[in-house]
């Protein structure tokens, strides 16, 4: 992971009440000004919502799909949450494709992720493949592996995400939450985009960590199609996307839940 920047009310009393200021002017006023009057300050209302309804920046969910996050980059593949994939396979993959973002695959905080499930789970280490169900943490976009996400930084660069990995919140404290809580930098989502090198990423989204939004988009149908090729899961030589299990004359080889998409069988 790189390391980034963390990110910021007049009061007015003349002693009288606002309640009491407000009905004074009104009584005042002749019928067609209050009338202005009353359009103007329900427009005020209205903007005033508007930018709580953003956020303004924070972690905060900006609207019932759209979600402030923060960003790192990594580039270590030792294999994934999401099926023990290996990621340069998927990069790879996804590199080949021409599609309107560039797409990478990245690790989802475990806020994000959370319940974590199959046999491997363990919330202390953050072991464990993300749940499709999810913890219902407010604030926090819950996914899981094979979803699609699209990412907007707050200068603009917008970059597709296949979700592919966990962030663990241990040994990542400062990055990665869990539980429903805030990373050090007050969000409580995180996507760790995962690249050969790191430029690989930052050419696309920016330097320095950016921050931004995101929400869950369809999937391309050529991400599905070229990542189930590279699956090959029916077969029984090992593949780079699903490697937990392949029991002989059974298969498909098994990954973790949702990576029914790419033709795996899912662990519980």
């Amino acid at each position: 992971m790189n390391t980034s920047k963390p990110a910021e009310a007049v009061d007015d009393d003349d002693g009288t009440s606002p309640a009491t200021a407000v009905a004074a002017t009104m009584t005042a006023m002749p019928a067609k000004a209050g009338f202005r009057w009353k359009l103007a300050a329900s427009i005020a209302v209205i903007v005033v919502g508007l930018a709580l309804g953003l956020g303004l920046g924070l972690g905060l969910g900006l609207s019932s799909t759209s979600y402030g996050t923060s960003t790192t980059v990594y580039t270590d593949d030792p294999g994934a949450a999401c099926g023990g994939a290996f990621l340069t396979d998927i990069y790879n993959t996804l590199d080949g494709l021409s599609l309107d973002l560039k797409w990478f695959p990245v690790a989802i905080a475990q806020n994000m992720a959370q319940p974590l499930t199959c046999d491997s789970a363990d919330e202390a280490t953050g072991t464990g493949s993300p749940s499709i169900t999810g913890a219902g943490y407010q604030n926090v976009l819950h996914a899981y592996c094979a979803q699609c996400i699209q990412f907007t930084s707050d200068a603009g660069a917008t970059a597709g995400a296949l979700v592919m990995d966990t962030c663990p919140h241990d040994g990542n404290e400062e990055w990665c939450p869990m539980g429903g809580t805030t990373n050090t930098y007050g969000y409580y989502n995180h996507l760790d985009f995962f690249g050969p090198v790191a430029s690989d990423v930052t050419d696309v989204i920016g330097t320095d960590n950016p921050t931004g939004t995101i929400e869950l988009v369809a999937c391309p149908d050529e991400i599905i199609s070229a990542i189930t090729e590279l699956a090959d899961a029916d077969n029984a030589a090992s593949n780079p996307v699903c490697t937990f299990y392949y029991q002989p004359g059974v298969g498909p080889w098994q990954g973790s839940p949702g990576m029914d998409v790419f033709g795996c069988s899912q662990c519980s």
